[in-house]
């Protein structure tokens, strides 16, 4: 199968009509993702942490997290970075600056065991948040499209992709 992706061409492994996947077309100077079908995951191995689930943008993460096939853990604020180290999550979401600010001996020990952060900011915040610790920062308002981008891109930095994660 090939595929034409602004006049390149590129070469994709033939798709299982009965399980669609998502496929990683490496084209020049940048990746692309490409989705065909729906994506099927495996729970296990997408888990991502909340912490401080305390703000309206929660119920949003979880929708689309969900809609990914990933598993949702709530922490609070006040959990060790040794315990999120040891479960191994795919990434550690913090919905608000304001919980990164005040969970930064948090944020230090997830550096230390490399599990990447999520931060939900304003575009005004974006230097201040990387600052802080983020690896990532998703602007508002927040879409479907950019939280699942950013998780299709850990999961490939991580190499876990092909093993059922977005």
């Amino acid at each position: 199968m090939f595929l034409q992706v602004s006049g390149q061409v590129a070469e994709c492994p033939e798709m299982d009509k009965n399980r669609p996947l998502y496929y990683k077309i490496l084209l020049r100077p940048f990746p692309i993702i490409v989705e065909i079908g729906e994506f099927v995951a495996e729970p296990k191995q997408n888990m991502l942490v909340i912490v401080g689930d305390d703000s309206p943008i929660s119920y949003l993460i979880r929708r689309y997290a969900e809609r990914l096939g990933c598993t949702i853990e709530v922490q609070p604020a006040t959990i060790e970075a040794a315990a999120l180290c040891n479960s191994r999550p795919l990434a550690v979401i913090f919905p608000l600056v304001e919980t990164l600010e005040a969970c930064q001996p948090l944020a230090g020990g997830l550096a230390n065991c490399d599990i990447p952060i999520i931060v939900f900011s304003s575009a005004s915040d974006q230097l201040h948040t990387r600052q802080l610790g983020a690896d990532y920062c998703l602007l508002h308002p927040l879409g479907y499209d950019n939280f699942s981008e950013t998780l299709t891109i850990i999961a490939s930095l991580r190499g876990e992709a092909g093993r059922g994660v977005p």
